[in-house]
């Protein structure tokens, strides 16, 4: 995780300022529409849409925004 947070920052100029573990999809819609856009990092074997659920352990992060956000 430390790796994944380092590259966000030096590639995407993204800084964490609060971490948050154990979210399911429910908790992350709550969050995203407290706090505002998120970096999140999630473990694939557990995503549905993609082809490693319960497949592969693997990290896998992307940016999600509150619906109805535009983003620059």
């Amino acid at each position: 995780m430390d790796q994944r947070l380092a590259e966000a920052q030096e590639l995407a100029g993204l800084r964490v300022t609060e971490q948050r573990g154990g979210l399911d999809g429910q908790g992350l819609r709550r969050f995203v529409a407290e706090a505002g856009p998120l970096y999140v990092v999630s473990d694939t074997f557990t995503m549905a849409w993609t082809p490693y659920r319960d497949q592969r352990h693997m990290d896998h992060s992307f940016l999600l925004v509150p619906s109805g956000t535009a983003m620059p």
